[in-house]
């Protein structure tokens, strides 16, 4: 029996899916097939997906604007009395009279105390201020 039959049938087999490929030469054992080459699998085109368009168009939203309207501030009014304090204690003790005309300031505003001494601002911001006299 010619053992090159199966390699033309096979060969004729293969032609119409990959190139055929030299193989060994070399005649095959009764029964065995002989190798031929490896073939490459065909690979399908890639197909083009849509792409949605969305449905919604985005709507700007309105930033607001700042306003121009001042914060009010706390404000309080401050009242004293100017004396002249012989001992030092910061009391003012009997005996220790009180001082006419000193300018009292305190955060941009002033006043003069009094003929009794007494003072008063109104609109001290609050917080903690130094009072100057």
């Amino acid at each position: 029996m010619n053992n090159t039959i199966p390699v033309i049938i096979l060969g004729a087999l293969l032609a119409g899916c990959a190139t055929q490929t030299t193989g060994p030469t070399a005649t095959p054992t009764q029964g065995a097939v002989m190798p031929t080459g490896t073939t490459a699998l065909h690979t399908a085109l890639p197909t083009v997906t849509p792409t949605e368009t969305p449905t919604c168009t985005p709507t700007a939203t309105p930033t607001p604007e700042p306003t121009n309207t001042p914060t009010p501030v706390r404000t309080h009014t401050l009242s004293g009395t100017v004396f002249f304090d012989y001992n030092g204690n910061g009391l003012r003790d009997g005996g220790e009279p009180p001082i006419q005309g000193v300018p009292i300031r305190v955060a941009g505003l002033s006043t003069t105390s009094g003929r009794d001494g007494s003072y008063s601002l109104a609109g001290v911001p609050a917080g903690s201020r130094q009072v100057y006299g």
